[in-house]
């Protein structure tokens, strides 16, 4: 039986391995060695071509390159991707948009109010204390007293 692809769920044939070397940063892709130790994987065709290292790695390709009669027949273009005449005079380029017009409302400066603000009243203006409403005496806690004693003296 002939060595497979490494790559999960690929049944194709090896037909080149690779190598890396993680000082040197560079993956190099072999051709299919004699003895699998000699290489860190196999990959088929497909797998070996779209192989691409991380970034700031060298990638080197090592495999012989294939004669003329023996390279794959380029791919027709995809009927959904041709070029057609009607496709072509569909193309229409972008239409400049001219610039906006600020409106005379916008750049005017806004007229001044001519309803009159309320006035500005100070807090020693007010009739009572928000304490005493509640019932509560003026004089406020000392410092070390408990919470409940202070909630029990608001209680009344």
């Amino acid at each position: 039986m002939g060595k497979r692809c490494a790559r999960p769920a690929c049944e194709a044939p090896a037909t080149a391995g690779y190598n890396f070397d993680g000082l040197a940063r560079v993956v190099w892709i072999i051709p299919i060695p004699e003895t699998s130790n000699q290489c860190a994987g196999l990959l088929c065709r497909r797998h070996a071509d779209a192989m691409t290292p991380p970034r700031s790695w060298e990638l080197r390709d090592m495999r012989p390159a294939l004669p003329e009669h023996f390279a794959p027949a380029p791919s027709a273009p995809s009927r959904y991707m041709a070029p057609t005449p009607i496709a072509a005079s569909a193309y229409q380029p972008p239409v400049p948009i001219p610039a906006a017009k600020t409106p005379a409302a916008l750049a005017a400066p806004p007229a001044a109010l001519t309803e009159p603000t309320i006035p500005y009243s100070s807090v020693d203006d007010l009739d009572s204390e928000p304490d005493e409403e509640a019932g509560q005496t003026a004089e406020p806690a000392g410092p070390y007293s408990p919470l409940l004693a202070r909630a029990f003296r608001a209680a009344g």
